[in-house]
């Protein structure tokens, strides 16, 4: 096998792959390696970095002199080895971006669909055996020959088998499901992304009425999930979805404007005659998850003042814990955690780095000939608002897969010329 096949092929088969990697307690350094392996591979074949690549290299730089100044200043070095890990993530996705372009969509996509069966196998399986039990947490192969609760905390979370578990609201469930991942909305995060992955190479009607089953297989990972942000963005997918087709195949500008008016009166419509049942269905939600909503806004205001306050240009590197929060400052968020952790210079690298993939994405999305690239486009824009709220690089699953789309969208000429 040469270097270009393998390097087509390598990558679909890191994400088929992934629930042995789970299983075996080693998703804390299997993606990362992955990643390496891949640039190792390639060799020349490695393309041109392009701006998106540029940027979150830029943001690796920013973040790594952060760490370094934490670790002279005498920083706790369990909270330097867990700041150094959250950036390995972000270097190997700047490496995919380089490398992951060259991937063959045909077995991504087929990849994709068979991990996403295998998260709903495993979300129903959990919900059923242990929704009554609480939090479970289950040894990885790993974890018998290991103390993994040793290692730093996001380490340790990504090698144990986070089954169930039990915080501020289940929505009603008795648990969150959080299977192939370390908590339940980074289980959410992953259905959406392998969703987008799995669609159809071309939009048909008996493609699309396939792709549905996928569809209902995610959401219903989300909802075990008890995540409102993983069922919005997948929601908002699909929405994405279906107007990205109808902009691709309209021929004329005005047809298109007419559809697009169409849609959103029918959305404004039917939320006029839907909104007492939508406000009080979101009233509930929300009020069952206030804890959760409460947290994160003092979490954040904290974050980003603490930040401001003392290190507003790097920020301070490392995640600090404080006794009045459950969870560190700088957490829950992509985005005020590059703020807190990078301060101003960080937050705004990140900043270009999600509008840089809102422009490729909207422009893929629209004019793409290729539909499944159109797919991926769609999924890029949902995953945004959930990283607003989420760490990208606290999971290593998702931001492989995160990464792995943006690279198949963004390198237009090696997904639409085959």
């Amino acid at each position: 096998m040469n270097n270009h096949t393998h390097q087509t092929q390598f990558h679909s088969s890191v994400v088929r792959y992934a629930p042995l990697i789970w299983l075996a307690g080693l998703s804390s350094v299997a993606y990362q390696l992955a990643a390496l392996w891949s640039a190792i591979r390639s060799g020349g074949k490695i393309v041109r970095p392009n701006a998106m690549q540029i940027v979150v290299y830029s943001y690796c730089a920013v973040y790594a002199t952060s760490i370094g100044i934490a670790a002279i200043e005498g920083a706790d070095i369990l909270r330097v080895l867990a700041a150094l890990y959250n950036l390995s993530i972000w270097v190997s996705g700047a490496i995919l971006l380089g490398t992951a372009g060259l991937t063959h969509h045909d077995s991504v996509r087929r990849s994709a669909r068979m991990t996403l069966v295998v998260l709903f196998v495993l979300a129903v399986g959990s919900y059923f055996a242990f929704g009554s039990q609480g939090s479970v947490r289950l040894n990885s192969l790993l974890g018998f020959a290991i103390n993994a609760d040793a290692l730093p905390e996001n380490l340790a979370a990504n090698t144990n088998l986070h089954m169930t578990s039990v915080d501020w609201s289940t929505l009603g469930l008795g648990s969150r499901v959080s299977v192939l991942a370390p908590y339940p909305t980074a289980s959410g995060m992953l259905a959406v992304v392998l969703l987008a992955l799995s669609a159809p190479a071309s939009l048909t009607r008996s493609s699309a009425l396939r792709y549905c089953i996928y569809i209902a297989l995610a959401i219903v990972v989300c909802m075990l999930c008890a995540s409102r942000a993983a069922v919005a963005s997948a929601f908002l997918y699909c929405a994405l979805l279906g107007l990205f087709y109808v902009a691709r195949v309209s021929k004329s500008q005005s047809f298109k404007a007419a559809i697009v008016c169409l849609i959103i009166i029918s959305v404004l419509l039917a939320s006029s005659l839907l909104s007492e049942a939508i406000s009080a269905l979101w009233s509930t939600v929300n009020s069952s998850r206030s804890d959760s909503s409460s947290l994160r806004f003092m979490l954040y205001t904290r974050s980003v003042s603490s930040a401001w306050a003392e290190h507003p240009l790097l920020g301070f590197g490392i995640k600090e814990r404080v006794s009045e929060l459950a969870i560190p400052l700088g957490s829950h968020s992509t985005f005020f955690g590059a703020m807190y952790k990078t301060g101003l210079i960080g937050g705004l690298v990140v900043t270009l780095f999600f509008l840089l993939v809102t422009k490729t994405s909207f422009a893929a999305g629209f004019r793409s000939r290729c539909d499944y690239r159109s797919s991926l486009a769609a999924g890029c824009i949902a995953m945004l608002p959930l990283l607003i709220f989420e760490d990208l690089d606290s999971v290593p699953l998702v931001a492989y897969t995160f990464f792995l789309m943006i690279a198949l969208v963004s390198r237009r000429s090696a997904i639409e010329q085959r």
